[in-house]
């Protein structure tokens, strides 16, 4: 699993929009026929597709994350056509390839195309695909939107998420050093409450 956090930011006038995606580097590799546990501290959660950032959380096979990428490389659609399409996509991997019932997602696409901060949610589990979801927002002129995916839960975890989005209201600033200090630390305090699947190597990747 992992902590991960997805930001489109749409900064006051004289300040450039942003997509922010920050997450924990660890991954955990199990084989059961063979007892064997990996641990790779340095594991590629955020990536940059073509104008997107894209990240990827949850437990599925790992061959999905390659071919789901690759889907959207080849894909020159719009954000807001796109992500009904991945969406598609990750509904039909889910139901009729992925092996594992208790599969789950969380992916953010995000990308900031002519000044404009779009992001894009889809969140499923394989056993629960009647509750799928997925979302696309574009925030209003000094608004921010922000999703938070991972190891997390709903509700004892709500401080986190309630604290990092006080601290950048109560800022009065959406200067991407700021939030990105504010979501750095939202990520290092979440990982901790999870230390044995998430670490304290926290990358971030930006759109601008």
């Amino acid at each position: 699993m992992t902590v991960l956090i997805a930001i489109a930011a749409n900064p006051s006038e004289g300040q450039v929009p942003y997509i922010l995606m920050g997450a924990d580097s660890l991954e955990i590799t199990s084989d059961p026929a063979q007892g064997t546990t990996v641990k790779d501290e340095h594991y590629k959660k955020i990536y940059k597709i073509n104008d997107m950032l894209v990240s990827v959380s949850g437990r599925f096979d790992r061959v999905f994350t390659d071919s789901f990428l690759s889907f959207l490389k080849e894909s020159d659609d719009t954000l807001s056509v796109l992500y009904k399409k991945a969406y598609e996509y990750v509904y039909d991997y889910m139901e009729n390839v992925e092996p594992h019932e208790e599969a789950k997602c969380g992916i953010y696409i995000g990308c900031c195309k002519n000044a404009t901060p779009e992001i894009a949610e889809i969140r499923m589990k394989k056993n629960d695909l009647g509750n799928a979801f997925h979302d696309y927002q574009v925030p209003e002129p000094n608004q921010f939107i922000v999703n938070f995916a991972g190891s997390i839960h709903v509700p004892e975890d709500d401080d986190l998420a309630d604290a990092f989005k006080k601290r950048v209201v109560d800022s009065q600033s959406l200067a991407l050093t700021s939030v990105r200090k504010a979501a750095e630390d939202y990520l290092k305090k979440a990982a901790s409450r999870y230390p044995d699947t998430c670490n304290q190597n926290i990358v971030f990747e930006r759109l601008r």
